[in-house]
């Protein structure tokens, strides 16, 4: 089984995100269960999904300490949702320029793994910050090791977008499949 916290705020594209996952774990015939937390997103507060595939779900929340990756469009959201990982659980955000102040006020658990990714200059040189959380999508997706792959992803998209959103789409999620595969994350 897969569990995943899909955080940030509102209008970073979490529910996108979450429902991307969901549309393609059922097209590959997995079961999957979802429920989110918006509460004040249109004010930008904070914004949550949990996200379960796999066999004989029963509930759509993930316990705190089960989760498998926190999947956040911002650093201080994947901070505040590392309650739900589980020991080796891993926290997947964006780079913040306030990272060393927001860390150091808020201790990390040891025994997780928080990878934050340097974005920035990626949305510079490509155009693509709005979507952050479709390059969030590469970055986790990526690799063969959950039950959807990036690949699965990508299907979805050209089959739900079109003209340049489906193309803007596509460039962020094989953008985030490279920050992975080049391992270039900063912590």
């Amino acid at each position: 089984m897969n569990e995943f916290i899909i955080a940030g705020t509102g209008g970073q594209g979490v529910i996108t995100c979450s429902r991307l996952i969901l549309e393609t774990a059922m097209e590959k015939g997995l079961e999957v269960r979802s429920a989110e937390t918006i509460g004040m997103a249109q004010r930008g507060g904070s914004v949550m999904s949990h996200v379960r595939i796999g066999e004989q779900i029963h509930s759509p929340f993930i316990p705190v300490g089960k989760a498998d990756e926190v999947i956040s469009m911002d650093l201080a959201e994947a901070v505040r949702n590392q309650r739900y990982l589980k020991g080796s659980g891993i926290a997947q955000a964006p780079d913040d320029s306030e990272r060393a102040a927001l860390l150091s006020e808020n201790r990390i658990r040891s025994d997780i793994s928080l990878n934050c990714y340097d974005l920035e200059n990626q949305w510079k040189k490509n155009g693509i910050k709005r979507n952050t959380n479709i390059i969030m999508l590469g970055i986790v997706f990526s690799g063969g090791r959950h039950l959807i792959s990036e690949k699965d992803i990508e299907k979805i998209l050209i089959k739900r977008y079109s003209g340049e959103i489906r193309k803007k789409m596509l460039e962020a999620l094989a953008l985030g499949a490279e920050l992975s595969r080049k391992g270039k994350r900063i912590t």
